[in-house]
């Protein structure tokens, strides 16, 4: 069974030099030491790093796939690029997991396994987070309801859900095929190009099939070593909002005022990740338990998300981006 197909973020334009390419390595290694169950298949997903640095990963990495993208493009487009390229030779999965090349494993834990479980197993889940030791958001706000949970003494659930437009970052997260396929066959949001505003999508592309977004919890599953600023940032520097929308003529304010009927909300994440800037506040009426209160509500959210949050094949075309696969 394909349970897991687990696409790991590389880029090192900002970076040139072999010495990221080998802590890229130690840290996938120390990831794929931990699985636990058939099913895990690995690619590395780069985007214009150095042939030097390549080419090192390709000598000291066993059992992985390469998708190299030749294009200076946002990771949204390079991470997409590698899932629908994969999917193209390998087939589709039950899940995909989002791993930036920062995330190592500290300490042996089931990682792959307590997610798959939780995600497939539990019913009303569309995406799943495992948190890291740095930048996970939660010190952005006090309001986030994972934050709370965790400071709530005894608590026994593995996981809690995230409320609708709140976050945890993309550090380590995994999506259903269901979500693949509800928008157009990709995960991350490719029409808004910076790396601000994308994380708190994820609850509405979730309720928009009926489904929620969450994040596994500390009493059930160890945290995740993080080395800061080796996906996004590492790929281009923030993008101001007013020009955020990437390869279209669309503006971001246009695609709100769309939005807004349908209780949808965009945050931008500023000043290294320190503070939030509401550009649309969500209606939070217009749901119940994180889910759309109704069958119209639901139906015309996908619509708008799939039309507003993902390119058209006039946009941009991801069969023309120059790609190179190895190891397929």
């Amino acid at each position: 069974m394909k349970r897991i197909l687990v696409i790991f973020n590389t880029c090192d334009i900002k970076n040139r030099g072999v010495n990221h390419a080998k802590m890229w390595v130690d840290n996938l290694k120390s990831l794929q030491e931990c699985v636990t169950i058939q099913g895990v298949d690995f690619i590395i997903s780069d985007c214009m790093s150095s042939e030097e640095s390549r080419n090192y990963m390709i000598r000291n990495l066993e059992n992985v796939k390469f998708i190299f993208t030749n294009r200076l493009v946002p990771l949204q487009i390079s991470f997409n690029n590698a899932l629908l390229k994969s999917i193209e030779k390998l087939g589709a999965y039950s899940s995909y997991l989002y791993l930036d090349s920062g995330v190592y494993a500290k300490e042996k834990d089931n990682y792959f396994e307590k997610m798959y479980d939780i995600l497939i197993e539990t019913d009303d889940l569309a995406s799943l987070h495992i948190l890291t030791d740095t930048d996970t958001g939660l010190e952005t706000t006090q309001k986030l309801t994972v934050l709370n949970k965790l400071k709530e003494e005894n608590y026994l659930e593995k996981y809690t859900s995230i409320k609708i437009g709140e976050f945890v970052n993309i550090h380590c997260q995994l999506f259903t095929e269901e979500l693949r396929q509800a928008f157009r066959g990709r995960l991350l949001p490719d029409m808004i190009s910076g790396p601000g505003g994308m994380e708190s999508m994820f609850t509405y592309m979730s309720a928009s099939i009926n489904k929620r977004t969450a994040c596994l919890l500390d009493n059930y599953v160890k945290r995740l070593g993080h080395l800061v600023s080796f996906d996004i940032p590492s790929q281009i520097s923030p993008i101001p909002v007013q020009q955020k929308i990437f390869s279209s003529d669309r503006s971001l304010s246009d695609i709100l005022k769309k939005g807004k009927s349908l209780g949808f909300g965009f945050n931008e994440v500023q000043g290294g990740r320190d503070y939030i800037t509401t550009y649309l506040d969500h209606d939070e009426s217009l749901y119940v338990d994180e889910l759309p209160k109704d069958e119209n509500v639901r139906y015309y959210l996908h619509k708008f998300l799939k039309e507003n949050l993902f390119l058209t094949k006039e946009e941009f075309d991801y069969d023309k981006l120059e790609t190179t696969l190895v190891n397929f």
